[in-house]
């Protein structure tokens, strides 16, 4: 859909291009994010963060990193972050968090679930371009 395709973009660059693990993309929060002449990105976790408000909060197994940013993540990072803060259907529940990648339902952070069926849609429309298996763990080893 329109509305997810800029969203999914960010996500699978953050595998690609970073190696990112899977709950990663999911608790990046704007101020994350260094947006300039060399772009880079904190990836961290707040182990029971008051303010996620996912049941089954995703963690990351590794210690919290700086990571360089590419030119396409960057710009794409901010298109994302620009857009969250005015698109109608998420502002409202976007400006209530600090997490970049929400649903479009009403702009709350993204599920871990949801980032699994983002890897079966894309598994199903493209059978002959994916392996039947593919998934966010690939994309680290690449």
């Amino acid at each position: 859909h329109k509305e997810t395709q800029l969203r999914n973009f960010f996500i699978l660059l953050l595998y690609y291009e970073l190696g990112a693990r899977r709950a990663e993309p999911l608790l990046v929060k704007g101020t994350h994010l260094h947006i300039g002449r060399n772009s880079t990105i904190f990836l961290t976790c707040t182990p029971n963060d008051l303010a996620d408000p996912r049941i089954d909060q995703p963690r990351l197994k590794t210690e919290p990193r700086l990571l360089p940013m590419g030119r396409t993540l960057a710009t794409t990072a901010d298109r994302l972050l620009r857009e969250r803060r005015s698109a109608p259907r998420t502002a409202v529940g976007a400006k209530k968090t600090t997490f970049l990648v929400l649903d479009t339902e009403a702009g709350r952070p993204l599920s871990l679930d949801s980032v699994y069926d983002i890897f079966v849609l894309l598994r199903e429309r493209f059978p002959d371009d994916f392996p039947p298996d593919f998934a966010a763990h690939h994309l680290r080893r690449t």
